[in-house]
Order: C-alpha cells, then structure tokens, then sequence
C-alpha cells in the first residue's frame, strides 16, 4: 500500500534535490528545530511532560520541520563534495573500529534492486553483516502477512 499512496514524499517542498552539508558551526549535532530544543532542554528527552514533542507549536512527532530552522545548519554542496566526504568518514570509521563500527539501515522506498545493492555495499565493502531494515521493526504486521499469504517474509516485487 506504501507504494500506491506514498507519492506524497517526491512532491513535497522540503524533499531534498541536493546535497547538504553540516556547517561547523553546528557541531556538536544536536536537535535543530526549537520544539525539539525546548523538550531537550527541559531535561525530559522522551517529550513526558506535558507538551510532548509538538512543544508550543503544535507540530507533530515527526511533521515536517520549518526549513528556517534547520537550513541554517547545512550548506548545499556538489555531488562530488557530498559523496567525497561521505566516502571519507566512512574510511576513517572503518580504519578506526572495523566492521563492528559500521552498520547499514535500509528503505522500504528503494526498489528491490538498489535493496540488494546496499546490503552488497555493507556486506563487501565493509565486510559486516550488520545490515538491517525497516521493514524488521515498523512492517511486522505485513511481513507476518506476507509471510502467511506468500510464504516469504520479503516483499516480492518493486
């Protein structure tokens, strides 16, 4: 059903068309949108006290952010910058814990094929079978029924 009705995410004004990099003056990370700061800053991470994560705005857990208050944090970049540094703090991860310091958490919105791809890339590149997926955690009622109706827990196509 995710794919017949989740067209929302590709036409949305916030979806990302280039590459963002973290500016330094917004290290160490922490929560860049005020809602989020004032339930950090009341000491209750978890949002229980009262105001839950909607703060004073009323915005849902995970709505959308407003770009003034994250974009601030990031630069836009090149593909070649973005996919330098990615590679290099990748290397610079894996050369300082091995393959026990690096994980990969796949999509439900990737296609079978670039699924397979990223397990590939953890599997090989960073020779660790920590690869998971979200379908494991937030799916288990349709893997369940897949796995009663087809008989494989997987989904079948793109």
């Amino acid at each position: 059903m995710k794919g017949r009705y989740g067209w929302d995410y590709a036409a949305s004004p916030q979806r990302l068309t280039k590459p963002l990099i973290r500016v330094e003056s917004s290290y160490p990370k922490g929560p860049l949108s005020a809602d989020v700061k004032e339930d950090s800053s009341s000491g209750d991470r978890k949002g229980r006290s009262g105001k839950g994560r909607s703060g004073k705005k009323g915005r849902k857990p995970g709505g959308l952010v407003p770009y003034e208050e994250v974009m601030p944090h990031f630069r836009e970049a090149s593909w070649d910058e973005a996919l330098d540094l990615v590679a290099r703090r990748l290397g610079e991860i894996f050369a300082e814990r091995g393959p026990d310091g690096i994980a990969g958490f796949g999509s439900a919105k990737c296609s079978n094929e670039e699924a397979y791809l990223f397990q590939k890339l953890i599997r090989t590149a960073f020779r660790t079978n920590n690869v998971d997926h979200c379908t494991r955690l937030c799916h288990a009622s349709s893997v369940a029924a897949l796995f009663e109706g087809v008989g494989s827990a997987a989904v079948s196509t793109t």
